[in-house]
């Protein structure tokens, strides 16, 4: 086990525990601790709160992470905050949601590897997941001193007639991060556009078929701008 990026060594093991808890009816308060030996620690804050406004319903979400180093650092200084919320307005099968999030403290957002490469270079964009609201396919919008603006759009599409299709989109732009002490401002954004489709029970039960494209362009150091479609099949099944 290590953390994304270069380490100079190995943990000896994760610990995690956290828990939720509904206070009153549609508020949701959580918090978690997860520490990555001589890697980094790291406590969660989140809160969840949903409303109904006009014909549909408000959901803020609300993150907080703070993040620090652990015994050898073997993946170097951690000191990082992050803070993120996004609002979602969901009504007639519809969901906008538009977010901000801000990483303060001299490092990037520490998370487990996912242990991915792709000819000798890292895959530390994709994989394991963060739990920022900035999440997306090919970029987690983690660098120091970064701040994100996120628009998220779907929709189910029943209403015309094309039940159990789906579409999905969200637009991520990222500022102002800093990769090193000696690069300046530097920026990145991720497009994706995605449909998925629940086929009916009598042609194949619990099977859902979703395609997505996306576009991640930057010029942050040690990234590089990609493309990349997606096909997946998810398959729901019991078992006695």
């Amino acid at each position: 086990l290590k953390a994304t990026g270069k380490a100079s060594g190995f943990s000896s093991g994760l610990s995690y525990a956290g828990g939720r808890y509904t206070p009153v009816e549609a508020l949701e308060l959580s918090y978690y601790f997860a520490q990555l030996n001589d890697f980094y620690r790291q406590n969660f804050v989140g809160m969840t709160k949903t409303l109904p406004v006009g014909p549909g319903k408000l959901k803020a979400d609300l993150r907080y992470f703070n993040s620090r180093g652990n015994g050898n650092e073997y993946g170097g200084s951690v000191d990082n905050n992050a803070y993120g919320g996004i609002v979602s307005w969901s009504a007639w099968g519809n969901t906008l949601g538009l977010g901000y999030q801000q990483l303060t403290g001299s490092s990037g957002f520490p998370y487990l590897d996912p242990g991915q490469t792709v000819d000798s270079v890292s895959t530390d964009t994709s994989g394991g997941s963060t739990g920022l609201i900035s999440e997306s396919p090919l970029s987690k919008f983690k660098t120091a001193h970064e701040s994100a603006l996120v628009v998220r759009y779907s929709a189910k599409l029943d209403a015309l007639g094309l039940p159990g299709l789906s579409f999905n989109s969200s637009y991520v732009s990222g500022s102002h991060a800093r990769a090193s002490s000696t690069s300046g401002n530097q920026n990145e954004w991720v497009r994706t556009l995605g449909l998925s489709y629940q086929l009916p029970e009598r042609v194949a039960k619990g099977v859902t078929l979703a395609w997505k494209n996306v576009t991640y362009r930057t010029n942050i150091t040690g990234t590089r701008s990609q493309d990349q479609n997606m096909l997946v099949v998810k398959w729901k099944f019991g078992l006695l």
